[in-house]
């Protein structure tokens, strides 16, 4: 079965357990403000950390969700839904910019039915740092669900272990590998410290396209590949959507292993 169609499943067997987890959160947001004293609450994301008591923010960029388009039918019903869990709250606080300049495009604009909307700039945790010395050519940042962790890190080590320049890879996991190359390091799991300055100090920087990671390289001016987790329909838009606004490099997947990382 592809990763398209396995990807397109897992949205729709997901759904139960979403609205089954909700439910669960609200319980226990109920519960908990009994017995202590709430004045707020501010949810990253968290359809049911909510209550009608006490002001109820939620942070989240995605108030209109794109499905794949084998699921295109489901994407109108599935924002009626994603529309009635945010405004349920007392404002949506959205981590980007209102203007034309905006980093998530339809994903936080398009939707026009959500109540109290409050966009609140770039969040990110890092800090700009003066330096501007860049010691690495590229800096590979895995992640994501497997097996497509897996397959991005077997492509990127084929592809660059075969350049002469030295190439730093974050592998994003603590199962160790046996590489025989002289230009590759390897670093399982980089804090946030870390992560940033690494970043700060390379040239290129190759890493999936989700949100958190892109409002991180905006914030540090570092320009950045995006090559999206095959399936993830968020991750793709993004991609696509930030290569023609600010000219980040959108490859896919499939095509990784034949594009040139100089050009």
């Amino acid at each position: 079965m592809s990763s398209s169609k396995n990807q397109t499943l897992k949205i729709l067997f997901q759904i139960p357990k979403i609205i089954k987890n909700i439910k669960t959160e609200n319980a226990f947001v109920a519960s908990y403000i009994k017995s202590n004293k709430i004045d707020l609450i501010i949810s990253d994301n968290r359809y049911g950390f909510r209550n009608k008591e006490v002001k109820s923010v939620i942070i989240t960029h995605q108030t209109y969700i794109k499905t794949p388009l084998k699921i295109k039918f489901f994407e109108q019903l599935l924002n009626i839904v994603n529309t009635k869990q945010i405004n349920k709250f007392s404002e949506c606080w959205v981590p980007d910019i209102e203007n034309e300049n905006n980093l998530s495009g339809d994903l936080s604009h398009k939707n026009k039915k959500i109540k109290n909307i409050k966009y609140i700039g770039i969040l990110s945790r890092f800090e700009k740092l003066k330096t501007k010395l860049k010691t690495n050519k590229v800096l590979a940042v895995i992640s994501g669900p497997e097996p497509q962790r897996t397959i991005f890190e077997d492509i990127l080590i084929n592809k660059l272990s075969k350049e002469k320049y030295n190439t730093i890879i974050i592998r994003g996991t603590n199962k160790d590998v046996k590489i025989d190359t002289n230009n590759l390091s390897f670093i399982n799991i980089a804090d946030s410290k870390k992560l940033q300055q690494l970043i700060s100090q390379s040239e290129i920087i190759i890493s999936r396209s989700g949100y958190t990671s892109i409002l991180d390289y905006i914030k540090l001016g570092i320009k950045a590949i995006l090559v999206p987790t095959p399936g993830q329909t968020e991750q793709e838009y993004l991609a696509k959507y930030l290569s023609e606004k600010y000219n980040f490099k959108y490859v896919r997947q499939i095509d990784l292993t034949k594009f040139k990382i100089e050009e």
